[in-house]
């Protein structure tokens, strides 16, 4: 007997979900006061982190500077999107 449950859509990114975006502004501001070159490994991790909560399919090699840039765009594009500042 096979289960005739529909497979789920595979989520590419969560960048219309507030429950991601939200998080991840908040977090996303603290870091950016920061220089790149000033990062320990903690602010690293942190950049992967709010990375991976907005691409979960990411395989994560991305660099922490493309990360960051890739990061402040999704917040943007969701603030124009949905008006929220």
């Amino acid at each position: 007997m096979g289960c005739n449950c529909k497979r789920k859509k595979q989520v590419t990114n969560n960048l219309d979900s507030p429950d991601y975006i939200i998080p991840a502004k908040e977090s996303f501001s603290q870091l950016s006061t920061k220089k790149i070159e000033d990062f320990d490994a903690i602010d690293q991790m942190e950049v992967k982190r709010i990375y991976l909560s907005l691409y979960p399919n990411s395989k994560g090699t991305t660099s922490t500077e493309q990360m960051m840039m890739d990061i402040k765009t999704a917040i943007e594009i969701y603030d124009v999107k949905y008006r929220r500042t």
